[in-house]
């Protein structure tokens, strides 16, 4: 609209510009040079003006946010929130760029081995299920039951911390169900959508119709994992149904289904004759008993143990290497007052000490190709520099940052693809998706208008919020 209205507006001031100049300067053919050169110049000055106008307003125009983006990664579902103004595509895409290399952590392939290699050993396990879907004497007396009650032992926090324990254990085990049956089930229409191609290439599967055929195999699991967490009232059958068909168009991971997993009811879906063959095959595999989720289990579980483990030799490594160069610096101080140990000498002699425990806690989560010798020992000698202590070292292998933290040849991408099926030049507006291709994954981006909230102020009198209490019949307040 704004554009719109500035080309009018550039129209309108050319066209009179141009009336003047025939009416002023043609028809009365005047031959002062300098009468005309001032008149073409301020066309140039009023142009000029509209441009700058232009400018400011389009400016002005983009900082009120409008919109909601959600920015999804295509390989393990990690996703982040803007807020946005009236862009294009085009521009829109740009911040989002911008905040990808800021806010998202960077992305390591060798976490999806583990899910990939899950899928490829239970390629045909699916399931399917059908899912249905007091007085003054009375307050002495509590007081001293209190202070007899605080003599005896009370096992109310162990009840708590058991009860607690017990249930992210139940969760744990539920969301693992989950994961496996998302797996299998992404694994299932994989294969179908194959064979689909061999039949007839160039013909694409539906996403709908997809959807309603996994659906099942993953409801009963999603329903209990929903029920366990508390979130069934949030999520509808047919919520899940449009991001299962939302994924399965994008190509994404199960990672990215899980996230925004909806609850589910009794489900009859129609399909035709290759997705009823389909939904026999998952009924059939369903028959057989599958402990694959429990292997899951116990295999985050043992996960997680080794790498608190293999944390705390860290820790306690990282410590003693730095207790042990303050030491140096002491001793250095001692001999030659005024003399600094250099920072990279000190680096170097405290490495070896914590070399084998963090190589080891960098292969356990599997990071260790993202940190070289090089960039540790300059890190090293930062902190050394600094005198920070040794959780400001380790932060960043304990909690991995954002991607700008490591080195640009490890992260930086040269060709990013825009796809979207709007013109790249028109505005963002509610319901629009496009995506951000790389060579290794893609973001998706998905536009939600924020809504216009109203708020209105009425006037409450303070007089109508005086009230009497009368404690006896005799005395007011």
């Amino acid at each position: 609209m704004f554009r719109a209205l500035l080309l009018v507006l550039i129209f309108l001031f050319v066209f009179s510009y141009w009336l003047f100049y025939g009416v002023r300067i043609l028809d009365s053919k005047d031959t002062n040079y300098q009468g005309i050169v001032q008149y073409a110049v301020s066309l140039v000055d009023a142009l000029l003006f509209i441009h700058y106008l232009a400018i400011v307003l389009l400016e002005l125009r983009q900082l009120q946010p409008m919109f909601t983006v959600k920015v999804v990664r295509s390989t393990d579902g990690e996703s982040r929130y803007y807020s946005l103004g009236h862009l294009s595509i085009q521009r829109a895409a740009l911040v989002v760029l911008e905040n990808y290399y800021r806010d998202f952590t960077i992305y390591n392939p060798s976490l999806l081995m583990a899910s990939k290699s899950r899928a490829a050993k239970h390629m045909a396990g699916l399931k399917v299920y059908n899912v249905d879907g007091p007085g003054n004497n009375a307050a002495g007396q509590s007081r001293a039951m209190i202070a007899a009650a605080a003599r005896r032992r009370d096992s109310s926090h162990n009840e708590l911390y058991y009860e607690e324990a017990d249930h992210d254990r139940r969760v744990k085990k539920r969301r693992a169900r989950l994961v496996v049956a998302v797996e299998e089930a992404f694994t299932h229409i994989k294969r179908l959508q194959a064979e689909e191609q061999q039949k007839a290439p160039g013909e694409a599967m539906d996403p709908r119709e997809a959807a309603q055929t996994i659906f099942p195999s993953m409801a009963r699991a999603l329903q209990k994992y929903l029920r366990t967490t508390r979130q069934q009232h949030y999520h509808s059958m047919e919520s899940i149904l449009q991001h299962l068909a939302f994924c399965i168009t994008n190509n994404m991971t199960p990672k990215v289904t899980l996230p925004s997993a909806e609850s589910c009811r009794k489900c009859v879906c129609p399909g035709n004759n290759a997705a009823g063959q389909s939904r026999a095959m998952i009924a059939a595999a369903a028959r057989r008993r599958d402990s694959s989720h429990n292997e899951l289990y116990y295999e985050e579980a043992d996960h997680d143990r080794r790498v608190k483990k293999r944390r705390a030799r860290l820790v306690v490594a990282v410590e003693e290497a730095f207790t042990h160069i303050k030491r140096l610096q002491a001793e250095e101080q001692q001999k030659a007052p005024g003399e600094a140990m250099d920072p990279r000498e000190a680096a170097q002699t405290i490495f070896p000490s914590m070399a084998r425990a963090l190589q080891k806690y960098l292969r356990t989560t599997r990071q260790q190709h993202y940190h070289s010798m090089e960039s540790i020992l300059q890190h090293l000698a930062f902190c050394i520099t600094n005198n920070m202590m040794p959780k400001d070292f380790l932060q960043r292998y304990i909690n991995p940052g954002p991607t700008l933290q490591y080195d640009r040849d490890r992260w930086f991408s040269k060709q990013w693809t825009l796809v979207s099926e709007e013109a790249v030049t028109r505005g963002l507006r509610d319901g629009v998706v496009f995506v951000l291709k790389c060579l290794d994954f893609s973001l998706v981006i998905n536009v939600k208008k924020i809504p216009f909230i109203k708020l209105s102020e009425e006037f409450i009198d303070p007089k109508s919020h005086k009230f009497v209490l009368r404690l006896q019949s005799e005395t007011s307040v």
